[in-house]
Parts: C-alpha cells; sequence; structure tokens
C-alpha cells in the first residue's frame, strides 16, 4: 500500500513540464519533528521530486541513515551527479567510531555502483564556524579521506564545507582543500529579498560575493562551490524576512543567473525539517515536509528563466524497492551561514 501511495505522488509532482532549474539542490535526510530516518521508498520518491528540477544533489554524510548507498545508488541510476559530505565527527553517536563508518560506506559505495558520478567530496560542514572540531584535526581528515578516494581510482576534489570568515581566517585549511565548498546567505546578512524582479540588490550582494571568491582563486589549484545558499519561509533576521513571497523572488533572481552564468550553486533546501525547531531553521526548504510543493516552488517552475540550459527529459516511473537497508582574500565576503 505504501508503495502504491508514493508511486502516485511520484506522478503527480515529477510529471509537470517544469521551467525554471536549480543548478543544485542540497538535501537534507531527516525528516518529521522527530527527525527521524526514511525508508529507501522515501528516499526514492525525494530523488524522484528532486529529478525534475534539477540533475545534481548535495547531501550531508554517508552512514546518516544509510543515505550514501541508497542516495548514490538511485542518483547513479538516474543519471545525477552528486556532491558527498563526509561527517568528520570522531564519534557521533559515542558509542561507533563514525568517521571510521564514513570511509566504509564510501568504500562500499564504490564497490556496488562506483564514484565516476560524484562531483566532489565535503569533509565536515562548518566545523571551523562552530569551533567544535581543531584545524589540525580537520586538515587531517580532509587529507585522510582525499588519500583513499585516490587509492579507490578516483580525483573528485574534496575539501570542507563552511562560510568565508571562516577560510579567509584558517589559510591553512584552504591550502588542504582542493575545493571550497562555501555557505553564503542574503538572509543572515539582514537584506530584504526586495521589492520586485527589477529590485536585485539583494541578489547582486549575493553574486558579488560570488565573484570575489572566484577571483580570488584566479591563479590558484583551487576551485569552489557555493554549497548552501536559499531563503526561508518563517522567521526574520533585521530586515529579512522569511516568507513565501520572498523565497519566490530570490530563488528567480539567484537561479536563473547561476544558470544563465553556470556558477556552481547548490540551493538549500528541497524539504522542510521541522525538527529543527519552529522560525527560520525548519522553514527553507521548497518542498513542505510532507512532500507537497510550496507555492513559490510551483510559481517558479512556472517560470522560464532566460537562457535556461537545462530542459529535463522526465525519467520512466521508478520501480519502488521493497528494501529498507538502508593567498586567498575572502576577507570582503560577510554573509553568514544558516546552523545545520
Amino acid at each position: 500500500m505504501l508503495s502504491c501511495i508514493y508511486s502516485v505522488l511520484i506522478i503527480l509532482f515529477c510529471f509537470n513540464g517544469i521551467g525554471a532549474q536549480f543548478w543544485g539542490l542540497d538535501y537534507g535526510v531527516e525528516r518529521g519533528i522527530d527527525g527521524h530516518c526514511p525508508t529507501a521508498d522515501e528516499m526514492r520518491a525525494d530523488v524522484y521530486l528532486m529529478k525534475n528540477y534539477t540533475n545534481r544533489i548535495r547531501f550531508y554524510g554517508l552512514t546518516r541513515c544509510g543515505q550514501g548507498l541508497i542516495m548514490g545508488k538511485l542518483a547513479k541510476e538516474l543519471g545525477m551527479e552528486i556532491y558527498i559530505g563526509v561527517e568528520n565527527g570522531p564519534d557521533q553517536p559515542a558509542s561507533n567510531d563514525w568517521w571510521s563508518w564514513e570511509k566504509i560506506t564510501v568504500t562500499q559505495m564504490h564497490e556496488q555502483f562506483g564514484l565516476d558520478n560524484v562531483l566532489g567530496a565535503g569533509v565536515g560542514c562548518e566545523s571551523m564556524w562552530r569551533n567544535d572540531q581543531t584545524i589540525p584535526y580537520i586538515i587531517e581528515k580532509i587529507n585522510e579521506f582525499r588519500t583513499l578516494i585516490q587509492s579507490l581510482g578516483y580525483s573528485f576534489p574534496v575539501g570542507t564545507a563552511d562560510v568565508p570568515p571562516s577560510f579567509a581566517n584558517n589559510p591553512s585549511v584552504v591550502a588542504a582543500c582542493d575545493v571550497l565548498i562555501i555557505n553564503q546567505f542574503a538572509f543572515w546578512n539582514q537584506m530584504p529579498a526586495g521589492t520586485g524582479m527589477n529590485d536585485t540588490r539583494c541578489a547582486d550582494a549575493f553574486f558579488g560575493a560570488v565573484y570575489s571568491i572566484r577571483n580570488s582563486l584566479i591563479g590558484t589549484n583551487k576551485t569552489f562551490v557555493i554549497g548552501e545558499t536559499g531563503w526561508p519561509t518563517q522567521g526574520s533576521n533585521g530586515a529579512a524576512i522569511g516568507n513565501l513571497d520572498a523565497q519566490l523572488l530570490h530563488m528567480r533572481q539567484v537561479n536563473c543567473r547561476v544558470l544563465a552564468e553556470d556558477l556552481p550553486v547548490f540551493w538549500f533546501q528541497s524539504f522542510d525539517q521541522p525538527w529543527k525547531g519552529d522560525g527560520v531553521e525548519s522553514s527553507w526548504g521548497v518542498w513542505n515536509d510532507d512532500r507537497t510543493p510550496k507555492s513559490s516552488l510551483v510559481a517558479f517552475g512556472q517560470y522560464n528563466c532566460p537562457n535556461n540550459p537545462y530542459y529535463p527529459t522526465f525519467p520512466p516511473p521508478p520501480t519502488i524497492s521493497t528494501s529498507t537497508s538502508t593567498s586567498l582574500d575572502l576577507t570582503s565576503t560577510t554573509l553568514d551561514s544558516t546552523t545545520l
């Protein structure tokens, strides 16, 4: 019965002739008020929803909810590219060596379906900003994971995800990274989204920061990805107000320009996560937690970005599995990050 329900949901939400797209989407796997793990069937349904808006997904952690093996396999089946997050905490939870399990999982991914569709890896997310890991430890885990990946025969870039000031203040971490995965939000800079499509001050500030990062890397062997940016539909931060209209405006202004200029930007995020509490932190999704699309996403899907390079060919309806196995200058950027 559950499989039938998800099949119907996929047909309703996936085959609808969408115009505007995201370069990439962030996927937070936990759902509900208790932050429980989804089943493999539910993850499959999520991927089919996201597939209509992007061909790239970034997710957080390989062992968490078994998503490395499940999401990796689904992305491979659908011809999608992924950016993998690798949790660098030594004991999460304390009874397990989480870091060892992350390395075991990526090795299993390699053995079972390969990693040739992996665009890159972020080892740790905002560890510097939270100050919950030492700088030598962060560098050690970046290097250790890169060595593992290379031993498996891959050369995709490895780095860490954090906010611009964290990288600017820690050049030794920058030196250890192949890629800087940068989280930045105009919302946390207390900027209003704008009054309409012709009011681009907020989007211009975001792109000014992106171009500053890009220009700072010219002549180096580093690259960058915007790992997170977005707009919530609840809460506020100074003049920045979280609501559906502001989310829609920011999505249009940012993502259309991202697509036109082929900038690597992941939109934060796919689905609301009520387990993070009320207000801003729980409401960054473009889908609700129950997987219904927000009105902002519906309107975004009906908007045709100029020079949109991505027109999806929808995959056939899925066969629902019954398995449940599961010297860098960034000082000019002042945008902050959302807490994960």
